[in-house]
């Protein structure tokens, strides 16, 4: 390995320490109360050392967010790849790769959803447009399965949509690890509750039209 390469592995790992500290700090402390002392503290180096990886306090917050948000970018990339699934397995998919996303991401995700409001409006748009990327992708997927009768087209679609990611989004609250197979066995009942919820509701849409 060039010496070139190894000091840009040394830093990316340090980036990545930079980042995983300050997402513990500010679910733990908030983003406003966490001071870059704090940060440099948790990762144990000098505060001037602290600048040599980032600018501001706000820079790490953006890289947290840009984080998650690139990654469930690369969740509609994965699944849209899958031509041999139909849309109903497309979204039990979708579903198992959220929860993988919610366990890795735990202390990030939290940091997203408590510290929403604290970045700029300029810094968040290009945040909200992977976000809303994300949101029109599912609801695709649940307006496909409305098309074909498995879940009741009466039904309003973005609401729908909302509810799914309502039951998955706020995992960080709950969610205790349970081991390799514990987590995929957690994946495997939240897919189950989502599909099998929202194809259930076809049948309730067929009562309501019965005479």
């Amino acid at each position: 390995m060039s010496a070139r390469r190894s000091t840009g592995a040394r830093s990316a790992k340090r980036q990545r320490q930079i980042s995983d500290a300050a997402a513990k700090l500010f679910r733990a402390k908030g983003y406003a109360n966490t001071s870059m002392q704090d940060l440099a503290d948790e990762v144990g180096i000098l505060k001037p050392s602290l600048y040599y990886h980032i600018h501001s306090k706000e820079d790490l917050l953006y890289e947290i967010f840009a984080e998650i948000h690139e990654d469930v970018q690369n969740i509609i990339t994965e699944i849209e790849a899958r031509d041999d699934l139909d849309d109903a397995a497309k979204l039990r998919l979708w579903a198992r790769l959220h929860v993988r996303h919610a366990i890795t991401h735990q202390e990030k995700i939290a940091v997203f959803f408590q510290e929403v409001g604290s970045l700029s409006p300029e810094r968040m748009a290009p945040i909200m447009v992977m976000r809303q990327a994300y949101e029109r992708f599912v609801l695709s997927l649940i307006q496909s399965e409305q098309l074909r009768g498995e879940i009741d087209p009466a039904l309003d679609a973005k609401q729908l949509s909302l509810l799914a990611f309502g039951v998955l989004n706020w995992m960080h609250t709950w969610y205790q690890p349970r081991g390799a197979a514990g987590d995929e066995r957690l994946a495997d009942l939240c897919a189950d509750f989502i599909v099998g919820g929202l194809q259930s509701l076809a049948t309730q849409g067929e009562k309501r039209l019965a005479p």
